[in-house]
């Protein structure tokens, strides 16, 4: 928890946060409440049958988080797909610290990643983590697509007017919620950043220790 919350607090001021809201880290460590102790006895990993349910694969779905995985019945179809696909609105990738000696997870990057791979597999039904089941589940990944992208790209309008922090960002895109949901929102924020960066809209540049974006073809 140490590590997470010293990572969080150099994403934040890299971010451009005001000292103000730093406090809001605390409310990392209300996770806490519901961990357990327990040991592992196996590891599950890419295509592995599911012990106990003969015929389920696992599928590595990273982006809402690094471990998430979905189990996929190949007779029926059927996707336990947790909160990769939801059926009235998007999942939030998440941010989080990266493992030892590697650099920061895209979240935003990954979780489309997985989304576009669950087009090629023959699905009928999803069995979300939250609401009804999916019956459209490729016709749904193509709408939550094509939404990030329009959401990532209402960002271009405001680096329009100026180069601009990703905190500066996430108050112009959730103006009601940002203060008081301010983890997810941030990495909401910075997930869509990343989006425009990997495909050259933006640019990013360091001054006194936080990042400005900017448009890369202004």
């Amino acid at each position: 928890m140490k590590e997470q919350n010293q990572f969080f607090l150099k994403v934040f001021k890299q971010s451009g946060i005001a000292e103000r809201y730093l406090s809001k880290l605390k409310l990392v460590d209300r996770i806490l409440a519901y961990s357990c102790n327990r040991n592992l006895d196996r590891f599950l990993e890419e295509g592995d049958e599911v012990p106990g349910l003969k015929g389920w694969r696992s599928l590595e779905t990273p982006g809402h988080a690094q471990s998430h995985i979905s189990l996929f019945y190949k007779n029926e179809g059927l996707l336990i797909g947790g909160d990769l696909l939801l059926p009235k609105v998007s999942s939030n990738p998440l941010l989080e610290p990266p493992m030892e000696g590697k650099d920061r997870p895209r979240p935003q990057l990954q979780y489309n990643e997985s989304l576009k791979r669950l087009l090629s597999i023959p699905i009928k039904t999803v069995l979300p983590g939250h609401g009804e089941t999916v019956k459209n589940s490729h016709g749904l990944i193509r709408y939550r697509l094509k939404r990030q992208k329009e959401r990532a790209f209402s960002i271009l309008s405001y680096l329009k007017e100026k180069p601009m922090t990703s905190f500066e960002i996430c108050a112009r895109l959730f103006p009601s919620e940002y203060i008081k949901q301010l983890m997810l929102t941030m990495s909401e924020t910075i997930g869509q950043l990343d989006y425009l960066e990997e495909i050259g809209e933006i640019k990013k540049e360091a001054i006194n220790n936080v990042d400005y974006y900017s448009l890369s073809h202004s």
